[in-house]
């Protein structure tokens, strides 16, 4: 039998948004509630969202595959929310076009309501999404490579939030001559991206949807170091490093 270990102190009070993508069985939140458990980050009263792709097909989908095992169904998104959970869709496809933008409105349609969001790459989709749907919260995706002040002003101009490549965590006085650390999300577990040179796989996959192209010909440049990137790396997010920010991504 599982057992949930004690709770885990969260002196900074900070908030969590989890990976979907691996949450399996009847109850998505009982699912949820073991994986944060695994992680030892933090209780299941810190997360505020989940993000990943719902079953439901968007060509606006980006970042890897969408496969119906690693997506929600619409009654999981219901049940998230009953807990108080939000869900964060990742349309962070690098491409938008209307015939894309009208082929995802059946989704964007029934998870539409205050609280949830939307993770973004193209500031034209993010452009049209606040004028049609001004109550989604808009998320600068990490695929946006975004890495200094400049460019966090100037995305938070349109997004609401910016998500920072995890490699800056280890740039302590970078981090901590930030501005708006409440406006920015940071990763506080991640795999292959945190030791990825070169983050060729984004673009395929955003080339890739509705695209039919073989999905064993993705890209990668970690194929030669491939046990270190399949290995989960936790930031200790009580570092001095992270004073100041409240807001985090987990990959479980």
């Amino acid at each position: 039998m599982f057992l949930f270990p004690k709770k885990i102190p969260n002196p900074n009070q900070h908030k969590f948004i989890v990976s979907s993508r691996k949450l399996k069985g009847k109850s998505v939140y009982r699912s949820l509630k073991k994986a944060v458990a695994n992680l030892e980050m933090c209780n299941i009263e810190d997360v505020v969202a989940v993000f990943g792709f719902v079953k439901s097909f968007s060509p606006l989908y980006g970042g890897r595959l969408h496969l119906d095992s690693n997506s929600l169904s619409y009654s999981d998104v219901d049940h998230l929310h009953s807990k108080g959970i939000a869900m964060s869709l990742t349309l962070s496809n690098h491409y938008y076009s209307e015939e894309k933008y009208q082929e995802s409105l059946p989704i964007l349609e029934r998870l539409y309501r205050k609280g949830n969001s939307i993770v973004i790459t193209n500031d034209d989709l993010a452009k049209r999404l606040r004028k049609d749907f001004p109550d989604y919260t808009l998320k600068a995706s990490v695929i946006k490579m975004i890495k200094t002040q400049e460019e966090i002003e100037k995305n938070l101009q349109l997004y609401d939030y910016v998500t920072l490549d995890p490699k800056l965590n280890d740039q302590e006085e970078f981090l901590q001559s930030l501005t708006h650390k409440e406006k920015i999300i940071l990763f506080g577990s991640i795999y292959c991206l945190y030791h990825c040179p070169n983050s060729i796989c984004y673009q395929w996959f955003s080339d890739y949807m509705g695209s039919g192209k073989n999905p064993k010909d993705q890209p990668c440049t970690n194929k030669h170091r491939i046990k270190e990137v399949r290995t989960l790396t936790r930031f200790n997010l009580n570092d001095p490093k992270f004073q100041g920010f409240t807001l985090f991504k987990l990959v479980v």
